[in-house]
Formats: C-alpha cells, structure tokens, sequence
C-alpha cells in the first residue's frame, strides 16, 4: 500500500458550525433542536421553559444573535433514551429541518452499567442520520449527583458514547468535568446543585445554569475551530437501526379481540410525560384473568 493511500477514508461531512455561525450572524430564520430526556426538558427546574439548560441556551443564542430569528424544538421526553429516540427523530426533529442540534441520552442509556448493543446501535444511528444530513451537532454528556461527589461510580457508556463523537468529530460537552472542577474550587456544592434531596438525577436551576455553561462554552470553541463533522464510511456498531419502520398501531383496520381504539390521557407528572404530546392516538389491551 502506498504511504498516500487510506485504508479507511473519511467521508466530510457538511455540518460546519461556523456557516451556521456566519447565517445567524446575518440574520437568517433558524432551527435548533434540544434532543433527549428528561434532564434536556429541565425537570425539576423552577421553570423549564425559563431556566433548564434547554432554555438557557436558546437565550444565550438569541441573546448573542440579535438579527437572526430562532424557532427552537423541544424534542425531549422524560424517561427514554436513544431507542424510542431512534424511531422519532424524524418526527420530532428532523421534520423542523434543524440547522442546529443538541442531544443528551448517556445518563438515560444506563452511564453506569456496560453498554447494551441496541442502545449503542441506536445511539450511533442517531448521530450518523444528523451527521449525514449536515445539521451541527453538539453531544452533551450529563452529570447527576452521584457523578461529581467523592469516589463517583464509573460510568462505561460514557467511553462509548465519547469514541463515537470522535468518530463523527463532534463537540462533547462535558458538564461532569465542569462541575467537579467549579466545586474544588469551592465556588458551589453537590447539595447546591441538587437542592432537592430525594433527586439525585434532577438539578436544581444552579444545576441547569452550570450545564448550560459547558454546553455554551462547548459551541462556541465549536464555532472558533470552525468544527465540522465527518461521517465514517462504515458505522462502528452497526446498520440494525438505520433501517427500520415506523407505524401506529392505531392505523391498524383490524385489532385482536379485546382491543380498542382510544386516545392518551393529558394528566401527567410532569409535562414531558404528558402522552398527548407525542401520541396522537393508541391502541387499549385490557387482560382478562383467566
């Protein structure tokens, strides 16, 4: 083989975050999308249409881009990771045709315990369909209590979920790493952060505002670097979830006996549990006891 010769080409993506850098500037109509679960919608935030770290960095966008005009999708839903993800990215994001997205699922693919193949499959897939699409993207590994207090558990999905932002040469905002280093230097406290003390998962607004920093900072060395993403010829874990369809259960003409139609119930614990907004209609087994 010739010393010229690349036994594994990268093929260069399109996903430039100084283009989109250089559109907002300008004043361009644009979309960004915050993917993932229940720490990207801000539970436990005092309001997380106002202080999640979702909402955080939409001010922070529209603060520093006064003439462009930003729609921002909320593409999270508490409680799910990157499998249900998979199967709704078109719907919930790329629908919007983002210029810009944010995803957040290592927390809810189990960080602490060793990857499971679905959800690294999906995962990846998941990065590859946005990377191939040329929309930035800016992975954003978060933090729960137990990640920044003395001897934290080791987190092996986070290796994975890292090699694979190399892969793509995509920003990984570290929120653990920021978080660990502001409290030695003594500037705030786990049980800060975390006000609440039967929530070791959810942060309070302080715990928002911190990881909205490191996603903050992490856009902007993206856009300095003029960071764009490429896409590996071959996938590192797998086409299983690149094909695969999509339907409701409620288009079926026909249902097995003791089945019926009906539809979500709008109550819920938090808003982002709420069905009603991402199902539209269901289908209903009761069991009989036998």
């Amino acid at each position: 083989m010739k010393a010229s010769e690349n036994p594994n080409p990268i093929i260069t993506g399109s996903g430039s975050f100084l283009s989109f850098d250089q559109r907002a500037q300008k004043g361009a109509h644009l979309t960004a999308a915050f993917l993932g679960g229940s720490l990207t919608w801000g539970a436990q935030a005092t309001d997380p249409q106002k202080t999640s770290y979702r909402a955080l960095i939409s001010q922070s966008l529209s603060k520093h881009y006064p003439q462009a005009h930003f729609n921002f999708i909320d593409a999270a839903i508490g409680g799910t990771g990157s499998q249900l993800a998979a199967y709704r990215l078109q719907r919930d994001v790329l629908v919007y045709k983002p210029d810009l997205v944010f995803m957040d699922f290592t927390v809810n693919d189990d960080a602490w315990n060793a990857p499971k193949d679905d959800r690294l499959l999906a995962y990846e897939s998941i990065v590859r369909r946005l990377v191939q699409k040329g929309i930035p993207l800016i992975v954003v590994n978060m933090a729960t209590k137990a990640d920044i207090v003395d001897k934290p558990p080791s987190r092996p999905l986070e290796d994975y979920h890292k090699a694979i932002s190399e892969a793509y040469r995509l920003p990984w905002a570290d929120t653990i790493a920021l978080m660990r280093q502001k409290i030695n230097a003594g500037i705030t406290h786990a049980d800060t952060l975390w006000d609440l003390p039967n929530d070791n998962i959810h942060p309070g607004d302080e715990g928002y505002r911190i990881y909205a920093e490191t996603v903050w900072k992490s856009y902007l060395d993206a856009v300095e670097r003029n960071s764009i993403s490429r896409l590996p010829p071959k996938m590192i874990h797998g086409e299983r979830y690149m094909n695969f369809e999509r339907f409701q259960l409620s288009t079926m003409k026909a249902l097995p006996q003791g089945w019926h139609y009906g539809y979500p119930h709008r109550s819920a614990i938090a808003f982002d549990f709420i069905c009603s907004r991402w199902m539209d209609t269901l289908i209903i087994a009761k069991r009989t006891e036998s």
